[in-house]
């Protein structure tokens, strides 16, 4: 079950449709207006609607836009919170906050649930409780769905409207019919409640604390096992003397959250509360130790923070209090007041959301107002793929709705999920703008107020392609299999390079060998005509490694078929396909008569023997008439338009994967590459330092601890067990496993000059997916 869409009219920024009210004559929308509509008032003011994707929804907008009136309105309607005068539209007709309930908000779901179908059918006109239903209520199972509910027919989606007065009207919408009211009065609304997914905002001030008092712990678990209350305070009253005492300790948000990691990771209840407080300190230690583990174990840190892929949570229990630590890749600790306050944030976002996730006893909704509060763009990236990864692994349905302002947390390769919302002039009000994927993504920089464009040549993987069509069609092609959890390419990680023409790709490449630092890894995909096979004899002259490592891919080699002839981007489309979009996109300027010459088995005898655009350029200006010329990239972006909605094409689908396994792979490959000179630098450079800071000769433990760091480098790129094979060897040599560590190692240059060496056994582990934003 999830949530499909918002209306809203007359709260805060929201005020009415004002489009839809220009665009259509007050009849016909009356016509078409839904039945919640209706109000007793009669000037026309439709709703405004804003949709949302199944799992994740972006909200982009500029300041004064809505974003933050979105997310309240939604947490308004979950939590039954009446309106207050702060919630009417102050430029509504019946803005005057003496109004009382003039906001209107209602809730669209769908997905509705076996279990909410029975509950909802009690409420249908013209159903009658039967005996089942008397013996089920009897029972004290008010939730239960009704015996005879199976034989109705089941809704299709769900209307919750919180407006004026205390109670809620509920709609619920059959297939293809009209919606039905449902007499659900106040206490019965509370129990509807519970089929709904859980809401929760998630609080961005509540991060992990560095301590919390044991007392807090105590009076939480307490209240969870209130029948334990007056046993644990007469046993332990030097902490807590009595219930006054109890009853005073403040209960703060942090506390809350340490306590709920603590019960997931640590088993803390009142039982082992009991128990710590008089566990000598040895054994407090062996506690918090374990603790760590099963949190380090659980959370993984390391995995979603990227910018420290050594960082580890630490809990340590004392008598008064738990405290929590960090360390990183300097092996140093550190307390969370030291910490930066973005990663506090981005461990408050984790653990909220985890702990939810945790519950598994129905779908949740989560939101969140600008989770990129004091991140860097690549803590922002993490917190994106988080949500990605979340929304996958949670069984009953996870939905996440959040606001931002950064360009980071838009996800290129979902452009369904970003919903741009705009204020209007005057009384106009919020707006949504509409077909925001279809535009190329411009809404969306003019809603961040900058143009957000990909920087080449910096740390990640590059795509050169030939021209902007090219483009197009990579972009869609990740998106369509990125919306079918298919393999695809990480559009917000790749940056994909327009050449603008064949001749401009050597001399891009030549650039990026000229950069200072890192060499530029990229991948070039060409056509194979004469002009892209010239362009790929001159780029291999401008760097050899790029043909050397295969990252020269003409569009033919993932054809089974016409290898042998020349071929663009264009031939990647089956003709029917590409053809129905060209008559689409050629009629709106051209005469019907060039529609007319473009048949499908013209085109394909033309493209039997030549690329498909040139077929139709054939077609569309044949000898002796004028010259008429399209819009490829409005071609391109049009077939796929029509294979999102229509569906069909298996064949293309499964041509689209196969070159993108083709792209990731050659892409893979470089960023193994880069990855592989980067660590192997890294070696030689602490084998160098080492070298210097023991010229005097190196004991056992130091040999020791620079195997370890070579260790755990050479393990981040090597295929698992080579480069530990390699370091075993060389401990064996030396006898570093046994001894006095203290003492000093025997021919301690032999020594320094076989670590050196180890870096040329620094194997490519083929297996790792660094496209893999998982």
């Amino acid at each position: 079950m999830y949530l499909r869409q918002a209306s809203l009219r007359s709260y805060r920024s929201f005020n009415f449709d004002y489009k839809k009210k220009l665009q259509l004559d007050e009849t016909t929308f009356l016509a078409h207006r839904a039945v919640w509509e209706e109000d007793r008032y009669t000037q026309w003011r439709p709703w405004v609607r804003v949709p949302f994707h199944r799992e994740i929804t972006t909200i982009v907008g500029l300041n004064e836009s809505g974003k933050s009136h979105l997310v309240g309105a939604i947490s308004c309607v979950m939590n039954d919170r009446s309106f207050a005068a702060a919630d009417v539209c102050r430029y509504s007709p019946e803005g005057d906050i003496r109004t009382a309930g003039v906001p209107r908000v209602a809730l669209h779901w769908e997905g509705l649930s076996d279990r909410l179908q029975g509950f909802l059918q009690q409420f249908a006109p013209g159903h009658h409780a039967g005996a089942a239903e008397s013996e089920q209520q009897e029972a004290g199972d008010d939730n239960a769905p009704p015996e005879d509910s199976d034989s109705a027919a089941p809704f299709e989606s769900l209307v919750v409207i919180k407006g004026e007065g205390e109670r809620s009207q509920v709609f619920a919408i059959p297939p293809d019919d009209e919606p039905v009211r449902l007499s659900i009065e106040v206490a019965q609304y509370a129990k509807l409640r519970e089929f709904l997914p859980r809401c929760f905002t998630v609080d961005p001030k509540c991060a992990l604390p560095a301590t919390v008092d044991i007392k807090q712990l105590i009076k939480l678990a307490l209240q969870l096992q209130s029948d334990a209350t007056a046993g644990f305070l007469e046993r332990h009253s030097a902490i807590i003397s009595d219930e006054k005492a109890l009853s005073a300790i403040k209960i703060t948000n942090q506390g809350e959250l340490t306590f709920d990691l603590l019960r997931r990771c640590a088993s803390l209840d009142v039982a082992m509360l009991e128990k710590l407080l008089s566990l000598p300190d040895h054994m407090l230690r062996d506690y918090s130790e374990q603790a760590t583990r099963n949190v380090e174990e659980w959370l993984n840190l390391s995995h979603w923070w990227a910018q420290d892929i050594d960082i580890r949570l630490t809990v340590e229990f004392h008598k008064d209090r738990v405290a929590f630590s960090l360390t990183d890749r300097t092996q140093t600790w550190y307390s969370f007041d030291e910490r930066s306050s973005g990663l506090q944030h981005f461990l408050g976002y984790l653990l909220q959301i985890l702990l939810e996730h945790e519950r598994d006893d129905g779908p949740f909704l989560a939101l969140l107002d600008e989770p990129d509060f004091s991140l860097s763009a690549v803590g922002q990236r993490d917190v994106l793929r988080f949500f990605r990864r979340i929304v996958e692994l949670h069984v009953s349905g996870c939905q996440i709705v959040y606001t931002t302002h950064s360009p980071e947390l838009i996800d290129p390769n979902y452009p369904a999920r970003i919903v741009v919302l705009r204020k209007g002039l005057y009384d106009e009000g919020t707006t949504v703008v509409a077909k925001v994927h279809q535009r190329l993504f411009e809404p969306v920089r003019t809603a961040l107020g900058a143009r957000a464009t990909a920087l080449p040549f910096i740390d990640g993987p590059n795509l050169l392609v030939e021209g902007e069509t090219d483009r197009i069609f990579i972009v869609r092609m990740s998106q369509y299999l990125a919306e079918r959890r298919m393999p695809h390419l990480d559009l917000g990680y790749l940056s994909i390079l327009v050449a603008d023409g064949c001749s401009r790709m050597p001399r891009i490449v030549l650039a990026a060998r000229g950069l200072a630092g890192d060499r530029a890894y990229m991948t070039v995909l060409i056509d194979n005509d004469d002009r892209g096979r010239e362009a790929a004899k001159a780029i291999t002259e401008a760097d050899s490694l790029l043909e050397e490592n295969k990252q020269i891919l003409h569009v033919n080699e993932v054809l089974e078929s016409g290898l042998n002839k020349d071929t663009e981007i264009e031939d990647l489309v089956p003709p029917e396909l590409y053809l129905k979009s060209v008559r689409r996109v050629v009629a709106r300027d051209s005469p019907e008569t060039a529609t007319a010459r473009l048949t499908l088995d013209a085109l394909r005898h033309l493209a039997d023997s030549g690329p498909l655009i040139d077929a139709v350029n054939q077609l569309l200006s044949p000898p002796g008439e004028p010259k008429l010329t399209f819009d490829k990239r409005a071609v391109m972006e049009d077939v796929f338009d029509q294979l999102e909605q229509a569906g069909g094409h298996d064949e293309f689908v499964a041509l689209l994967g196969l070159f993108t396994s083709q792209l990731r792979e050659r892409i893979n490959d470089n960023l193994r590459r880069k990855r592989h000179e980067e660590i192997s630098r890294t070696i030689g450079a602490l084998v160098r330092h080492f070298r210097r800071a023991h010229s005097e000769g190196v004991t056992k433990r130091r040999a020791s601890e620079l195997l370890e760091q070579m260790r755990e480098l050479g393990n981040r790129i090597a295929a698992p067990g080579t480069f530990d094979t390699e370091i075993e060897a060389v401990a064996k040599t030396w006898k570093l496993r046994g001894g006095i560590q203290s003492d000093a190692i025997d021919d301690a240059e032999g020594f320094f000059n076989r670590v050196a060496q180890l870096r040329q056994k620094l194997t490519i582990d083929e297996e790792l997916d660094p496209m893999d934003g998982s």
